[in-house]
């Protein structure tokens, strides 16, 4: 049983191109066991291979971790998905109480102190990543994604 996550069925049905996930949970950090157990679940069923798989989640937990432990917003949702040659993880904080928006800045991957080195990795790791900016108001959201290539593998 996933306490506090609220699982949602594929986004795309199989075979009908990119695999997509979704999930969202309440940003509480109870969740992230179950949240990181959904996404390497799924990995594992896409047959992700093995370093790839590796590498998807740890980018994936660094940014789960980042959104419920540091984010702002009251709900955290993760969308994954697989195409022919990458992988993308989406973490999105939303805002749903009027008044639980406080910008939080970008993040800064080139931070040397004891926060932020996931960062480091989830650039290291991933061919391409990025923060969107925030949106103002009380549906504002912040979007940080990552992509994992699988070429080559």
């Amino acid at each position: 049983m996933m306490t506090g996550l609220a699982h949602r069925q594929p986004a795309a049905p199989p075979g009908a191109g990119p695999q997509v996930e979704v999930c969202v949970l309440h940003r509480a950090p109870t969740t992230l066991p179950d949240v990181r157990h959904w996404a390497r679940a799924q990995f594992e069923a896409w047959h992700v291979p093995a370093d790839a798989l590796q590498e998807a989640e740890l980018v994936f937990s660094e940014l789960v971790s980042n959104a419920v432990l540091h984010g702002y917003g009251d709900v955290v949702s993760c969308r994954i998905e697989a195409g022919a040659a990458d992988l993308r993880i989406e973490i999105r904080e939303h805002v749903v109480r009027e008044g639980a928006h406080t910008a939080a800045p970008p993040p800064d991957t080139r931070s040397e102190d004891e926060h932020g080195r996931g960062l480091l990795l989830v650039e290291a790791l991933s061919s391409d990543w990025g923060v969107a900016p925030t949106l103002p108001g009380p549906d504002g959201c912040r979007r940080v994604w990552a992509r994992i290539g699988l070429a080559d593998r």
